[in-house]
């Protein structure tokens, strides 16, 4: 498709021709009332005198007469099309050289479609002596902003769309009376309403998702009709058609001809669509607004750091954490059923905007599939459809994906034809453009609002990662589930009470085959985006400290889950309820914060193991504890069991909570009295949450005041101050340097060892001679922390990360 079809005219677009010349006429405004009967419509009348510029050149006259059987000559008229298309494109672009060399030429050079149009208008005025009493097209509510464009230079959707907004909202002559045609309102209610613009009353239409094929709400706005001689035309090329006067694209003989007639008609079928879907969920958000928060405080309270009072931590302080609740249903059959309903709506929007889409590669492909409109990707990456969709591939939640499978299939076969053509494959590989707040497109396009761009310090429109990327996570995921369920033999059973499981496993091959579909169309356009990127290696000397922790960060994500052999066990025990087990290890494979790694027996996934990254300013900063993890048969009803590995062989207690048993003291997993609140929720609460308050409630800076019984945190006590330089002696020695032996090199954690010291070796190391500062009996570890890298970097692991 060359760059000429695909940029198409302000001028073309919006159907005017470049002989301009100014008429004052009569004309009736067509008022529909949509509540009469589906058969027929009341129509009412409302005169009011207007000035409009006739577009109507010869050629265009003799297209807009009856042709009779000429329309049966589909490649002469596609001809004719592409002929008046181009001629159009040159006529445009003379007279803007034209109006470039006059004494309009001040305007600004990244004017263009209404707004360069109007000026070109007002110079013919102007050589005309005449000048119009009023306007005939749609009057905006405030003066129109002009959205910043960010310094990149990429351009906001917004302004993409500005050229193109006359097609969806211009007024045009009738080709059978010359009187000018309003373009239909596809504005969303619930109920219907009317609405008043200057002397004019429009009646909004209500865009419904109700069965297959387009509804007739957004049928009836694809056909623009003459309410002084009941002409219709089709809404995208304005040319006339057949339809009756009352036409809702279902006539009961024969296909209406304004479904299949032009790229611009689609545009503006896919835009009222979107403008539908963008009301509903616009509806939807804000009645859900309450419910929404309340998950937010509990995802921020669970990874909140919490002050430690008298009884300490882990001793009397209630958990709350994420993941997937199998037992969370909705509280009456009302909240289920509103969400049913909302899948369903959900479900047919988005097989509906799979039909409207191109479809450039099957067979008996129309004009408008090898030739789509260029607003395409601007209108979708406008409406609220990828914010949407990246909600969609962002739940981790397994038991989600199963009760809302059939919204999930619809998803994919939409992402599956978003690749398939190149102006809406950008939805899914570029990065998304932050919003404060936004009342839908349909809103935008007729002006009655404007969209805020969220702007960093620097003036650039804030991004958001390409749904792309989450869908990669989602993958990953997929093949976690698919990973432990095949292990567990959990898909050959035959067990009727694994039927989630079997629905889970489906879902999941398909997400990953969708994923490599993706991935093939991207690799035939010549589009170069790896899902399964990996970090950049071996970090060299010289690095600010932001590109480290972006490295850190990248090895993380890399490495934090993985299925692996545990060569100690050779029995196979799984809980009773493996599914749960399953779903839980799915979300840590792509929810684990940076520092946290786990790995799954590969034969039990019973049998874990986890290391916790000491986190930074704290006296286990640098360093890395090792936990054994079983969950018993009576998982998920009772608590885990976790052991800590790290204990300088049995010699050392590195929190009041950490035994050098190996015992790790949590109110959560039992191994402390405290209230109900505070134990073990079934259903609740999960490894994860386990994970997350060992790391931010256990490893902190100050964990003297974690006993019980020693008041409120003051890092200026002196038994704090002394605990905590005896910490860091422990930690550079067994939690750093005694990781860095070759002992480790075929281990389980080698990949973690080698990306954790090797990456943040300069922070770690001005960490050690900080410490040894204060504890100079520590000197020697440092020392040993430069031989250990040295064997470290011999095991040449850095492809790893």
């Amino acid at each position: 498709m060359t760059s000429k079809k695909r940029q198409r005219s302000s001028l073309a677009d919006s159907g005017y021709d470049s002989a301009h010349s100014a008429k004052r006429i009569r004309v009736s405004d067509n008022i529909i009332d949509l509540t009469a009967d589906d058969s027929s419509f009341e129509t009412f009348s409302d005169d009011c005198e207007i000035t409009f510029v006739s577009s109507m050149s010869k050629s265009k006259k003799k297209a807009s007469e009856p042709v009779g059987d000429e329309e049966d000559e589909e490649m002469r008229d596609i001809l004719a099309q592409i002929a008046a298309q181009e001629e159009d494109e040159r006529l445009a672009r003379q007279l803007q050289a034209q109006e470039a060399g006059s004494s309009h030429s001040g305007r600004s050079k990244g004017k263009a479609g209404d707004e360069e149009m109007s000026e070109l208008f007002d110079a013919v005025w102007e050589s005309t002596g005449e000048k119009p009493a009023s306007s005939s097209k749609v009057e905006a509510l405030g003066p129109e902003a002009t959205p910043s464009i960010p310094p990149s230079g990429v351009k906001p959707p917004d302004i993409q769309l500005e050229e193109f907004r006359a097609l969806f909202t211009a007024e045009r002559p009738c080709t059978k009376c010359g009187k000018m045609v309003p373009s239909p309102t596809g504005y969303v209610r619930v109920n219907f309403s009317s609405f008043c613009r200057g002397n004019k009353q429009y009646f909004r239409y209500q865009v419904m998702f109700k069965g297959n094929g387009i509804p007739p709400s957004i049928g009836v706005l694809l056909h623009a009709r003459c309410s002084s001689c009941r002409q219709n035309h089709c809404r995208g090329c304005f040319k006339a058609t057949s339809c009756t006067s009352g036409c809702k694209g279902t006539p009961k003989k024969g296909d209406c001809p304004v479904l299949s007639c032009c790229a611009e008609g689609r545009a503006i079928a896919i835009c009222e669509l979107l403008g539908g879907f963008d009301w509903h969920l616009l509806g939807e958000q804000e009645t859900s607004a309450t419910r929404a928060q309340a998950a937010v405080d509990r995802r921020a309270q669970a990874s909140s750091h919490r002050s430690v009072g008298p009884g300490g931590t882990g001793y009397s302080i209630g958990y709350t954490g994420r993941g997937d609740h199998s037992n969370s249903k909705p509280k009456n059959s009302r909240a289920e059923a509103l969400s049913k309903h909302w899948d369903e709506l959900v479900t047919r929007a988005f097989k509906l905007l799979n039909d409207l889409l191109p479809r450039q590669y099957e067979e008996g492909a129309k004009l408008f599939d090898i030739l789509p409109h260029s607003s395409l990707g601007s209108i979708m990456a406008l409406s609220t459809l990828p914010d949407y969709i990246a909600s969609l591939l962002r739940n981790d939640s397994v038991s989600d994906w199963i009760n809302r499978s059939e919204v999930y299939y619809a998803l994919l076969a939409l992402l599956r034809r978003l690749v398939d053509c190149e102006l809406t494959i950008g939805l899914l590989i570029e990065p998304r453009f932050e919003r404060r707040g936004w009342s839908g497109i349909t809103k935008w396009m007729w002006r009655e609002a404007d969209v805020e761009w969220c702007q960093d310090k620097s003036g650039a429109i804030e991004t958001s990662p390409p749904l792309v990327d989450y869908f990669r996570k989602l993958t990953r995921q997929c093949e976690s589930l698919l990973a432990g369920a095949s292990n567990s033999e959990l898909l050959e059973a035959g067990d009727g009470s694994d039927e989630d499981a079997v629905k889970a496993a489906s879902l999941c091959g398909d997400i990953i085959a969708a994923k490599d579909e993706v991935e093939r169309a991207m690799a035939a356009m010549g589009i170069v985006v790896d899902l399964n990127k990996k970090g950049k290696g071996k970090h060299t000397s010289g690095q600010s400290e932001v590109a480290i922790e972006q490295e850190y960060s990248r090895a993380c994500e890399k490495l934090a889950f993985n299925h692996i052999e545990f060569l100690a066990y050779t029995t196979v025990r799984d809980p009773k309820d493996r599914f749960q087990v399953i779903k839980e290890l799915a979300v840590m494979a792509t929810s684990l914060p940076e520092g946290i790694f786990v790995r799954v027996d590969e034969s039990r996934n019973d049998t874990l193991k986890a290391i916790i990254a000491g986190p930074q300013s704290t006296p286990y900063a640098g360093g890395l504890f090792e936990f054994d993890i079983h969950l018993p048969s009576t998982y998920p009803n009772t608590a885990p069991l976790f052991n800590l590995r790290t204990t300088g062989k049995g010699t050392v207690r590195f929190n009041p909570n950490l035994y050098n048993c190996g015992k790790v003291c949590l109110s959560l997993l039992g191994t402390w009295s405290g209230s109900a609140d505070e134990q073990w929720k079934p259903g609740k609460s999960t490894i994860f949450q386990v994970l997350i308050s060992i790391q931010s409630m256990i490893l902190v800076e100050c964990p003297y005041f974690n006993e019980p019984g020693f008041g409120q945190v003051d890092p200026n006590n002196q038994g704090s101050i002394a605990y905590n330089k005896n910490i860091r002696v422990q930690t550079a020695r067994w939690a750093i340097v005694d990781w860095l032996k070759d002992e480790h090199r075929n281990g389980m954690w080698a990949d973690v060892i080698s990306a954790h010291f090797l990456i943040r070796k300069d922070i770690i190391r001005k960490q050690l001679r900080t410490w040894a500062s204060e504890s100079p009996s520590m000197n020697y570890l440092l020392d040993e922390f430069e031989q250990g890298l040295r064997t470290v970097e011999r095991w040449k692991l850095n492809a790893c990360y």
